[in-house]
């Protein structure tokens, strides 16, 4: 007589698939459809919000990795002492704005 050998991932895969092919399985699968669908129509939408979310990693990462040099390039051409000396009368004109209002 030969032996027959069941896995425990074999056991698993044929519950599942006998739990999804019954009445109770169809009744979870429209379930799921349907909550996915109202989903998709939602004003917050967190699928199109984790889309967005990893989109803007995967832009942010190419930015770092291969565009910084020419953003330094173009920054270091820029950033000449007239535009850091408006930066920094900026800065303090609003540090003085800040200060004045919360004397009063």
């Amino acid at each position: 007589m030969a032996a027959i050998e069941i896995d425990t991932e074999t056991v698993n895969r044929v519950v599942a698939d006998a739990i999804l092919n019954s009445s109770l399985g169809m009744y979870l699968r429209k379930l799921a459809e349907d909550h996915v669908k109202l989903l998709h129509q939602s004003y917050n939408n967190p699928v199109k919000a984790a889309l967005e979310q990893e989109t803007f990693k995967v832009v942010q990462e190419i930015v770092q990795k291969e565009l910084r040099p020419k953003i330094e390039e173009i920054v270091r051409e820029k950033m000449t002492d007239e535009v850091v000396q408006e930066c920094a009368a900026a800065a303090w004109n609003t540090l003085q704005n800040a200060i004045g209002k919360n004397r009063y």
